[in-house]
């Protein structure tokens, strides 16, 4: 099961929310994408984890 995950495409729904229909959008967005993606659902709060982590590199970091 791993190595069918693998070889799915990453797929990150983030949602930011104050009466609740933007979670429910993306929970069901979330219910149809794990089917042909390798889905993730988060919350408007990890987007700076998210922006920190695709961050793009220096030329001294690639050498």
């Amino acid at each position: 099961m791993g190595r069918i995950l693998a070889k799915r495409v990453k797929c990150t729904i983030i949602y930011a929310t104050e009466t609740g229909k933007s979670e429910g959008f993306a929970r069901t967005l979330y219910q149809i994408f794990k089917h042909a993606f390798d889905a993730k659902l988060c919350w408007g709060l990890c987007i700076s984890r998210l922006i920190n982590q695709y961050q793009p590199r220096t030329a001294n970091e690639l050498l």
